[in-house]
């Protein structure tokens, strides 16, 4: 995983200005693919370009390197740098490329989800599905970045053409691929959900005979990087399996002394034969954590808690002393957060017509990180988070519905996560406007009785089943994609 260069494949825009394989005369990448006509410059180059709404053109670039283009909202960093886009009327400045650490590093799960464009049915008479990119630290890092952080993935894939649009999908969405290499062994997964507002969303993950993401092994990893990050994300699922585990594990201690590094308890039980041979290793991993989130069925199996307040007293004995902040998600009692020197917070879950709640959990991860840089008071850190999954739980995808800070406060100004898809330009450092997508609003409805149901989300569910029926008020929404 440690790359001299851009991301393996070196996905780029040809000459007809489509993404991939049709790039003509592009030096950049192992798989052939490239840029055209692609300006190239290195680190600590000064480059200016025009963008007009969502979409630029590469003006100008000084000295050699690696390659820069700008098409729609993509930007492919150099090493190392990050590209500051300044904000205008319609037009913005590319300012500068700063080498610095990330904002958020995070590593583990990465595949493919193909949502059904039909509510209501199962799987069985679906007939259209929209693809998206999925995995919890995945979404969590386009989450941050879609909140202005510069962010990076640390995963595998298989080699393979879902493997080459995820890692095309996560630069469009402006974060760091460099770290997303291929198994030639295994296929890129993928994962099936189905539909059944407001709170039963049933996955199924196609992730044999291995998925690749377990396959990171420890000695590939970029320690420095991993150390410098200002966030590094890792999750319970990268405790499930070798050499995932001991790579997990290798990265927290890393990560020893540094500010924040957050566990995600990520509990899949498919993941697992038994929950009680999951227990010691998130034990080990919450001793190098210095915040730890969780839903209360995540709680139980790391602690054996199930009350909020105990359970996050539990996770702090689980911590050794490192452990800072432990947040509890309760599902329709909302979001409690519990602080190493006693201060807590507790808020409610803010309304909205849930869609698909598969993302609400990986928005709210985002909006924490976001709001932990920026040195949040906890219950408006809270509160931010939990409508970032508000706002994804009332859409259909995950990845792409994620919020811009500009419809968080919408969203908590109007007291609702649903909000109309919007193309407005986004607030200076927050990089390119949100835009409309196909995941971004409710689906057509089959079956009596079922369709998008008036609930309660704040990314703090349970998962799937809570027992509430369609359109009965409070409901527990799953995370997770």
């Amino acid at each position: 995983m440690r790359e001299g260069g851009r991301a393996a494949d070196g996905d780029g825009d040809g000459e007809d200005g489509e993404d991939g394989e049709d790039g003509e005369d592009g030096e950049d990448g192992e798989d052939g693919e490239g840029d055209g006509e692609d300006d190239v410059c290195g680190d600590g180059f000064v480059m200016s370009a025009t963008l007009t709404g969502a979409v630029g053109t590469v003006k100008e670039a000084t000295r050699s390197g690696h390659v820069v283009r700008m098409s729609g909202h993509i930007v492919d960093r150099p090493p190392g740098g990050r590209l500051d886009l300044g904000t205008g009327s319609r037009t913005r400045e590319v300012a500068r490329v700063e080498s610095e650490p990330y904002d958020l590093i995070t590593m583990g799960r990465l595949g493919v989800d193909l949502y059904p464009l039909q509510s209501g049915v199962g799987l069985d008479r679906a007939e259209t599905f929209a693809k998206f990119l999925g995995g919890s630290p995945a979404n969590v890092a386009v989450a941050a970045a879609r909140l202005g952080r510069r962010t990076a993935l640390v995963s595998r894939t298989g080699a393979d053409p879902f493997g080459r649009y995820l890692r095309r999908e996560l630069r469009t969405f402006g974060v760091d691929a460099r770290w997303v290499t291929e198994v030639e062994e295994y296929p890129t997964p993928v994962t099936f959900c189905e539909l059944f507002p407001p709170d039963d969303f049933p996955l199924h993950f196609y992730r044999r005979p291995k998925a690749p993401d377990l396959e990171i092994h420890p000695d590939a990893l970029d320690l420095d990087a991993i150390r410098a990050a200002r966030v590094f994300w890792a999750t319970g699922t990268g405790l499930c399996a070798e050499p995932s585990r001991t790579a997990t594990l290798t990265a927290l201690r890393a990560r020893s002394g540094r500010e924040t590094t957050v566990l995600d308890l990520d509990w899949r039980p498919m993941f697992w034969p038994d929950p009680a041979r999951a227990r010691p290793y998130y034990a080990e991993a919450l001793r190098y954590a210095t915040v730890a989130v969780g839903n209360l069925d995540e709680c139980e199996v790391a602690t054996g808690e199930r009350d909020p307040l105990a359970a996050a007293r539990a996770l702090f004995d689980a911590g050794g002393g490192a452990l800072r902040l432990a947040v509890v998600k309760q599902g329709p009692a909302g979001v409690l957060a519990l602080a190493a020197d006693g201060t807590s917070a507790e808020v409610p879950p803010l309304p909205v017509e849930v869609v698909n709640g598969l993302g609400a959990g990986d928005a709210f991860g985002g909006a924490l990180v976001h709001g932990l840089l920026a040195g949040l008071g906890l219950e408006t850190l809270l509160r931010r988070a939990g409508a970032a999954g508000s706002i994804v739980a009332g859409r259909l995808a995950c990845s792409s519905a994620m919020p811009y800070a500009a419809e968080i406060d919408e969203a908590l100004t109007k007291g609702t996560g649903t909000l109309l898809p919007t193309t407005a330009s986004p607030t200076p450092g927050e990089g390119p406007g949100p835009v409309e997508d196909p995941g971004s609003g409710p689906v057509p409805v089959e079956g009596p009785g079922s369709g998008a149901g008036q609930g309660l989300a704040s990314g703090s569910g349970q998962g799937p089943g809570s027992g509430a029926a369609p359109g009965s008020g409070p409901v527990s929404v799953p995370e997770r994609g």
